[in-house]
């Protein structure tokens, strides 16, 4: 018998990483992981008492380049497997998506966008300030992939031009703070 789990939407395994083990009266005889499935054989004796089957090793990663909310990984229709409890929409693992440690701070002007996983981090173009007219700006605390980490630390804006109205220290919260530019 063969069970399929599928990766969700904007998601994906890490070819040949993770192994499934068997309990019970269930024996795994192959366990083949592609980025899109995971493709566990098995077979079952009749007794079903502490039966179960353990993946341990699976990688995912998140393929879009924005932060995803949860999702779950399912049982593909593709299974031959009849397993007692376990329907086309039984969810096998969530996934969620987190940011890594702080490594640098991002600065998104009046245009541009957070665009984690991408190289620069964001998108768009900055539009042209107007003298005399205030505009705020996006400080993030990032990881190395440019996901916001849950960073407090205070941040500091300084400017070479001396006729701009800065704004005061700021803690950052849940790793982000607006800043107001005059």
């Amino acid at each position: 018998m063969t069970l399929v789990l599928t990766a969700p939407a904007n998601w994906q395994f890490q070819a040949g990483a993770g192994a499934a083990t068997g309990a019970g009266n269930i024996s795994v005889s192959s366990t083949v992981v592609t980025g899109t499935t995971i493709t566990i054989t098995y077979t079952a004796g009749a007794n079903l008492t502490g039966n179960k089957i353990t993946i341990s090793g699976l990688l995912v990663q998140a393929t879009a380049q924005t932060v995803l909310a949860s999702a779950n990984i399912v049982r593909s229709a593709t299974s031959t497997g009849s397993i007692a409890g376990v329907s086309g929409s039984t969810n096998f693992g969530s996934l969620s998506q987190i940011g890594g440690a702080y490594v640098k701070l991002q600065l998104l002007l009046p245009g541009e966008t957070a665009a984690p996983a991408t190289v620069s981090g964001k998108t768009g173009t900055p539009n042209t300030p107007v003298a005399g007219t205030q505009f705020n700006v996006i400080v993030n605390a990032v990881d190395a992939n440019w996901n916001v980490t849950a960073s407090t630390n205070t941040i500091a804006i300084t400017a070479s031009n001396l006729n701009v109205t800065l704004p005061a220290n700021a803690a950052l919260v849940a790793g982000t703070k607006i800043l107001l530019l005059l």
